[in-house]
């Protein structure tokens, strides 16, 4: 997560101890969760780091719209011009042969107002694709740039499936599927625990002889 500390975004945890309270909207784990993510396939061998990618991503988005065999670069909050506004700062753009695609990450958020718009029209080069990871996300395009919605759990099954697998990234799918789990939305990987159907007090009162109708002593 250093990325995230390093790119300021993450400054409150250098703050732990004081009086200052970081929750709710003021928590940023959205740029932690892109900067453990994201930042950890920054690591791995340069042979790794595609099949990491199509496992985060989809196989298909990675195949069809950030083809080659050149390193894959990738760039964690970088800014862009745009004219009348200071700038525009996409979650993580991925580059590989003069090709480009938009990873706009969200974690208890939702999207601005033209956000992926202005993202689409300010990156260079321009975007083969924009990914939308953990939101959905009904269209097809963003000025005419096809849109692919991922959802978290997509991502954990898919993490999960390579850590079964012997190859290697096999360890980074596991640590990711893990890490996941361990969030405060890690219930929707795990499974939500079964109801409880039977409550003996409720059985006993409503149901026991000396509270039934056709006890004759009622």
């Amino acid at each position: 997560m250093l990325e995230a500390v390093a790119k300021r975004k993450a400054h409150w945890l250098l703050r732990a101890g004081s009086s200052e309270r970081y929750t709710g909207g003021k928590r940023p784990q959205e740029d932690l969760v892109t900067s453990a993510v994201f930042g950890s396939i920054r690591l791995m061998p340069l042979d790794a780091q595609r099949p990491a990618l199509s496992t985060l991503l989809g196989e298909k988005v990675i195949d069809d719209h950030l083809p080659g065999t050149g390193q894959i670069k990738i760039d964690l909050w970088p800014r862009f011009h745009k004219v009348g506004r200071i700038y525009v700062e996409p979650d993580v753009v991925l580059t590989c042969d003069a090709r480009c695609l938009v990873v706009e990450v969200k974690w208890h958020a939702v999207l601005g107002k033209d956000q992926l718009e202005d993202q689409v029209l300010s990156v260079d080069p321009k975007a083969s694709a924009v990914v939308l990871l953990g939101e959905n996300d009904q269209r097809d395009a963003v000025h005419g740039v096809p849109l692919f919605p991922r959802s978290w759990r997509s991502v954990a099954e898919s993490c999960g499936r390579a850590a079964r697998e012997t190859s290697q990234i096999s360890s980074w799918a596991n640590t990711i599927a893990e890490f996941l789990k361990q969030t405060d939305v890690g219930a929707v990987f795990t499974g939500i625990p079964e109801p409880i159907l039977h409550a003996p007090y409720l059985t006993e009162y409503y149901f026991s002889p000396r509270n039934s109708t056709d006890d004759p002593n009622h």
